[in-house]
C-alpha cells in the first residue's frame, strides 16, 4: 500500500470522510430539533456535541497503520514472494511512479464524482431520517405528557 500510495490516499480520504460525517450529523440535529426550543437552550448544545464527538469517534476508529499492515497480509496471502518482488519491481520504476501518481491525480476526481451523483438520494435519505426522528420525539413526548398527568 505504502508503495502504490494507497496509504496516503486512505488516510486523505479518512480526512475527507471526517469532515463529511461531521457535517452530516450536524445537519440531521439541527434538522431535528430546530422545533424543540421547549427543551431548553442547552439541550441543542448537548445534543451537537454528542452527535459529534459520536461522528468523530467512528472516523478516527479507522487506524491508517493497522490498514496498511492488514491489507499487507491480505494481499500477501495469494501471492508468492517472487510474484510481491516483482511487484514491488514495478511500483519503484518509473512507469510504476507513474501509475502512482495517476492513481492520486484521479482518485480525488473520482471521489468527487461519485459524490455529487449521490448528493441527491443522501439528501432525501437525510430528510425521512430527520422525519423519522422527529416522528419519534413527537410520540415519545406524548407519552411522557400522559404519563406526568
Amino acid at each position: 500500500m505504502r508503495a502504490t500510495g494507497l496509504a496516503e490516499m486512505l488516510d486523505q480520504s479518512r480526512t475527507g470522510i471526517r469532515a463529511e460525517t461531521i457535517k452530516l450529523s450536524d445537519q440531521v440535529m439541527r434538522g431535528l430539533i430546530k422545533d424543540a426550543d421547549a427543551l431548553g437552550p442547552g439541550y441543542r448544545e448537548e445534543i451537537m456535541f454528542a452527535t459529534r464527538r459520536f461522528a468523530e469517534t467512528c472516523v478516527e476508529s479507522l487506524d491508517v497503520d493497522e490498514a496498511v499492515a492488514s491489507w499487507g497480509r491480505f494481499y500477501a496471502e495469494a501471492l508468492s514472494d517472487e510474484e510481491l518482488d516483482e511487484i514491488l519491481r514495478f511500483y519503484s520504476s518509473p512507469i510504476g511512479q507513474k501509475d502512482v501518481a495517476a492513481t492520486k491525480a484521479a482518485l480525488p476526481i473520482w471521489n468527487a464524482h461519485l459524490q455529487s451523483r449521490s448528493a441527491a438520494l443522501m439528501q432525501v435519505a437525510l430528510e425521512k431520517y430527520t422525519e423519522d426522528l422527529r416522528e419519534i420525539m413527537r410520540r415519545w413526548s406524548r407519552i411522557s405528557d400522559a404519563s406526568s398527568t
